[in-house]
């Protein structure tokens, strides 16, 4: 031992005495400072435009290091339950602390349901919002009042003058409109009015705005769906069950549906540029 280290321990009566003093006063010291290291890299490790999966891997690799070093002693089943349910909530806190602000949206949406949702389902949601986003998937939805998309690059025409500067989303919680402009979705369907919400993290296909614009009719049933504008004796597109998706064309071009199952998003892989999907 070095001196300095010599005089803490040197009033031991025994050598025992002195080296269990010693291995406690180190192992603990050790612990508690390896303990925060890891609580700050767990609240401060942001994803810093790395992908979901590589970020949520480095925070689950310090989560695990913790659980490690503090093992938790429960006098009854409850109390393990309802501590480990503490443990979970903070780590879904500091996934979400890290994420970049384009997630604070689906992140604010997770975080109003009651209770606060499990980790691995927390993740879950926010890789399938990351997956609708990752490709060019509109979901045909008859809750959504006007067309709207996260991605500026989408419009055709792009203006600032607004008619609505927030809408409403379906938990209720405000988010801003950017810009209203043009999309033309295809050669034969441009959506006028279309908000840019940068919040969202899917692009919304509003069948009140569709309809009213192409002077057409849906039907949706249990396993299928179809378009069709009024004055043709022909439909303008049909969707029918496959996999568990719905699949929808429109003339010659196929889109891939993304449907919601109790408030999560099932995303099907898009067989071209475009896909959109029905939500009833």
């Amino acid at each position: 031992m070095t001196k300095p280290v010599h005089a803490l321990f040197e009033h031991g009566d025994i050598t025992f005495d002195i080296w269990e003093a010693a291995r406690k006063t180190y192992t603990v010291t050790q612990n508690s400072s390896r303990l925060f290291q890891l609580r700050r890299q767990s609240i401060l490790t942001c994803q810093n435009g790395e992908s979901v999966k590589v970020f949520y891997e480095k925070l689950h690799a310090i989560w695990q290091e913790i659980d490690c070093l503090r093992p938790y002693e429960f006098s009854c089943a409850n109390d393990e339950a309802r501590r480990l349910k503490e443990v979970e909530a903070d780590q879904v806190y500091d996934f979400f602390g890290g994420l970049d602000p384009s997630y604070d949206g689906v992140c604010s949406r997770i975080l109003a349901l009651s209770p606060v949702s499990p980790l691995l389902e927390a993740y879950a949601m926010v890789m399938e919002e990351d997956t609708c986003m990752g490709s060019n998937t509109w979901i045909i939805s008859t809750g959504a009042s006007d067309h709207m998309t996260f991605d500026n690059n989408m419009f055709d025409e792009l203006f600032h003058n607004l008619r609505d500067p927030y809408i409403t989303s379906a938990n209720g919680l405000p988010s801003p409109v950017t810009g209203e402009g043009i999309i033309q979705l295809t050669h034969s369907l441009p959506l006028s009015h279309a908000f840019l919400v940068p919040n969202i993290r899917c692009n919304l296909l509003s069948v009140e705005r569709l309809l009213d614009t192409l002077n057409a009719s849906a039907t949706f049933y249990s396993t299928h769906c179809f378009f069709k504008i009024s004055k043709l004796t022909r439909r303008l597109g049909i969707g029918n069950g496959y996999a568990g998706c719905i699949t929808y064309s429109y003339r010659l071009q196929q889109f891939v549906v993304v449907s919601l199952i109790k408030s999560r998003m099932a995303v099907s892989k898009t067989s071209n540029n475009f896909g959109c999907g029905i939500v009833v």
